[in-house]
């Protein structure tokens, strides 16, 4: 009957990639009135996922399909094997950001700083040595001396510890969840709010890597996926929970990065020189 199957879609980068579901093959679909391709008529039960392309690294994943549901699966972005690094000058840069375009050399500084005037946050927290907004700026997050970290919901002035070892902490773009690092270093991902219809944007992900760089994390735009430097190598991790865990490399031996989210290129400090990555 039609009401035991169910439906998979998915939403690749680059185009023309290959789909294989528990090795039968299927035909990329998107184009200009479709964002990604639906998968139809799959019985009910987990399938393995790959997604391949000449030239690219592969992404797999286990999905599970229930009746008469579409399941929808984290965005899949497929990475070159090997980048073509753009020098885009020759001269070396200690330390920099990107910000709309701009180039700055400086110090660690923050942007975005709470109002430590006001005696209501200020009596909560005292010992804060860093406040992060969320994009929405409903949700601030506040990390003191002693490694806590809390969340507060600025309409109703409710916060909640959610770690007692925190190092680092990051929104994402969409305001859905928030990425942190802790002494163990795990990287944990945070849902802020539960997702109903996606349950692998409902639950905390976890992952154990060492000699993460906690200042080297950031958001791709998308919300779904982190760059982080272990150790000196450049990585694309994503953030779905789902079995297996896709970690594909950007670059090797690079000294510092950044990311741009309104170019969605990555920024490379490589031998003295900074290089330009440019993402589909």
């Amino acid at each position: 009957k039609a009401s035991q199957v169910g439906a998979l879609f998915l939403k690749i980068t680059p185009d023309d990639a290959n789909i294989a579901i528990d090795k039968a093959n299927y035909k990329f679909q998107s184009g200009f009135l479709r964002s990604g391709t639906l998968i139809t008529n799959l019985f009910p039960k987990i399938y393995s996922v790959k997604v391949s392309k000449e030239g690219y690294q592969s992404w797999a994943k286990q999905l599970a399909v229930k009746p008469s549901l579409v399941t929808e699966a984290p965005t899949i972005i497929l990475l070159p094997e090997k980048f073509k690094l753009s020098s885009t000058t020759p001269k070396e840069l200690a330390d920099f950001k990107i910000r709309e375009k701009t180039f700055a050399s400086m110090k660690k500084i923050r942007i975005s700083k709470f109002n430590l005037e006001n005696p209501e946050i200020k009596n909560n927290f005292e010992t804060i040595r860093d406040i992060q907004f969320s994009e929405s700026g409903e949700i601030i997050s506040f990390l003191n001396t002693q490694n806590y970290l809390y969340l507060l919901n600025k309409n109703s002035a409710d916060n909640k510890l959610i770690s007692k070892n925190a190092v680092v902490a990051y929104f994402s773009p969409d305001s859905k969840k928030i990425a942190f690092l802790n002494t163990d270093q795990e990287l944990i991902i945070y849902p802020l709010s539960p997702n109903p219809n996606n349950d692998w944007q409902s639950q905390k992900s976890v992952f154990r890597l060492e000699t993460i760089d906690p200042e080297q994390i950031s958001w791709h735009k998308n919300s779904e996926y982190l760059f982080i430097k272990y150790p000196s190598d450049l990585y694309l991790l994503e953030t779905s929970n789902l079995p297996p865990i896709n970690l594909q490399i950007i670059d090797s031996g690079n000294d510092k990065y950044s990311y741009s989210s309104q170019e969605n290129s990555i920024y490379l400090l490589k031998n003295q020189n900074l290089y330009k990555l440019i993402f589909d």
